[in-house]
């Protein structure tokens, strides 16, 4: 089967019609007259060779074909607007917004600052914020959707197609809530540290491996972790009013909504520090 080359009309259109559910919605946010629109669908599909589109009654649905052409073709999309605004950024226009991903930890109490030198170094942008997970910002990252990530960087920070730059390295630390059995105590052993409940971040997901490997190596039975979350919010209320400890970045411990009410122990084991930084796809002008 050969396929003629796609024209990027075409393929927006059929975005359009996917997103839509129907040609008729499609056609009045493209603009253009419904038999028009089905016209270039067909044209699409002909090029192709296959079916894109199941129609029934209630509007089109992607067939298998469908899916993998949406797919791409968002991706083509995403692309075509990023080197749209890398053109203009090397241009000298620097305008428009920069798509932000933050990881949850640091949205309270590093982002605001950072975010304040990127608007000064760069007056003539805005800034748009979207939180999540590690992986779910990465994926954003390559898919175009975001121009640049900040979070805590894997330990394997190395890819082809990625850039990562450390800012710095975050000292972390063994946390409870204020008044918790264990803040009157000094040199805080494993085997006590064991008798209690863990809330522990889902990434980096190095604070586990840590944990066991100390328990192990004492010949001490690990302690539970019975929820891992990057839901900030969650895991400070819980550890506040709960018995769970948890590790936390020690400049976390000042922001606002935790001082006070989570504090360090003073224990034996001491959490290895994590790279705090950014990434950018390998050739983003950022």
């Amino acid at each position: 089967m050969q396929i003629r080359q796609i024209e990027l009309r075409l393929l927006d259109c059929f975005v359009e019609v996917v997103d839509a559910g129907s040609i008729k919605a499609a056609s009045n946010e493209l603009n253009i007259s419904q038999p028009a629109l089905s016209r270039l669908i067909h044209r699409l599909e002909s090029d192709l060779g296959v079916v894109l589109l199941d129609r029934g009654p209630r509007g089109v649905t992607p067939t298998r074909y469908g899916d993998i052409l949406y797919r791409n073709a968002r991706l083509l999309a995403d692309q075509e607007r990023t080197l749209r605004w890398e053109l203009e950024a090397l241009r000298g226009l620097e305008q428009g917004i920069v798509a932000v991903g933050v990881s949850p930890y640091l949205g309270d109490y590093m982002m605001p600052p950072l975010i304040a030198r990127l608007l000064c170094r760069r007056p003539g942008i805005g800034v748009r914020v979207q939180s999540g997970t590690y992986p779910d910002l990465l994926r954003a990252l390559l898919s175009g959707e975001t121009d640049v990530l900040f979070s805590a960087l894997p330990a394997e920070a190395e890819r082809d197609d990625i850039r990562f730059t450390v800012i710095r390295s975050s000292e972390q630390a063994v946390v409870s809530r204020a008044g918790h059995a264990l803040c009157a105590a000094t040199g805080i052993a494993l085997k006590h540290l064991g008798k209690y409940p863990w809330i522990l971040p889902a990434f980096p997901a190095h604070h586990e491996r840590e944990l066991v490997d100390a328990f192990l190596s004492a010949g001490l039975k690990p302690p539970r972790f019975p929820i891992q979350t990057n839901n900030v919010f969650l895991a400070r209320e819980m550890i506040a009013a709960g018995e769970y400890l948890s590790i936390m970045p020690r400049a976390m411990l000042q922001a606002p909504a935790i001082r006070g009410r989570i504090v360090e122990l003073n224990s034996d084991f001491s959490p290895a520090p994590t790279n705090i930084g950014y990434a950018t796809r390998a050739r983003s002008t950022l």
